[in-house]
């Protein structure tokens, strides 16, 4: 009986451990996502001078790069968060939901594509 609580405390607190860490990299990720999209929305096509098409340029290269080394995370964020669901985490009121994640990186991948 000893035996099973020891092991249910500690799935517990690894749960809950990993939960925080991954809520905390989500929002981190949000958040970057977030800002990239904005980067890239506030470039204009309508280009006037080099410098200009410099820094036109030189942000969608850079968000490109950025999208390659996002996609595995935000897959990893995925998964995570059905592990949680698996382990019926109760959710913070104020947990970020993977579905938010989703949108902000399909905005993303939709204004690059576009741009």
């Amino acid at each position: 009986m000893k035996v099973n609580a020891k092991y249910d405390q500690w799935q517990h607190e690894i749960v809950n451990n990993f939960a925080g860490r991954l809520s905390i990299r989500m929002t981190e990720g949000h958040a970057d996502i977030a800002l990239a999209r904005r980067d890239l929305e506030g470039q204009s096509l309508e280009i006037s001078s080099t410098t200009q098409a410099v820094t036109f340029i030189t942000t969608v290269q850079q968000c490109k790069r950025k999208v390659k080394a996002w996609g595995p995370e935000v897959e990893v964020f995925r998964h995570g968060h059905m592990a949680l669901s698996r382990h019926r985490y109760q959710f913070a009121a104020d947990w970020l939901f993977v579905d938010q994640i989703d949108q902000e990186w399909a905005a993303l991948n939709d204004v690059l594509d576009r741009k």
